[in-house]
């Protein structure tokens, strides 16, 4: 097996574990994969160099009002698979990189098409800050929370 995340990782192959999905799904144990072995799988595989882009499999909880996507950046994190920062760039230029948009999208620089997320908070410091959203700029229009009737202040569950 590490023969195969070395080649992954020297052919530049990104990994899109859905790695939240084996929590919240995991299926019965003859067809699934155990949440065990997909954080074993998942760190094994950074371990040998892989990198991840973030995506998931699944719409996400009833009661999460925020997409699926923020609990696969968090278990990434929470799991010691990912470093918030990691999460970040999986989350954004290797998101672009794996649908082979990064000349357009993934980081902000001159060139590039910019859609922004405005947060209160720091999520290097605590992932769970990109819930913390105060409004979204897309296609050069800001959209606050605020003008949805959202809060612009997201309780994170940070004290």
């Amino acid at each position: 097996m590490i023969e195969l995340y070395k080649e992954i990782a020297e052919r530049g192959v990104l990994l899109d574990a859905t790695y939240s999905f084996f929590y919240h799904h995991p299926g019965p144990a003859e067809h699934g994969c155990p949440p065990e072995l997909a954080t074993a799988i998942a760190k094994a595989a950074r371990e040998h160099g892989v990198e991840f882009s973030t995506g998931t499999d699944y719409v996400g909880l009833d009661d999460d009002p925020y997409p699926a996507l923020h609990l696969e950046i968090e278990h990434l994190v929470d799991h010691g698979i990912l470093s918030p920062q990691e999460a970040l760039v999986a989350a954004t230029l290797n998101g672009a990189r794996a649908l082979g948009l990064e000349t357009d999208y993934g980081t902000i620089e001159p060139g590039k098409l910019a859609g922004l997320v405005v947060l209160d908070e720091d999520p290097v410091q605590d992932i769970r800050a990109l819930r913390s959203v105060v409004s979204v700029v897309k296609r050069g229009e800001i959209y606050l929370r605020t003008d949805y009737g959202l809060p612009s202040d997201v309780d994170t569950g940070n004290e």
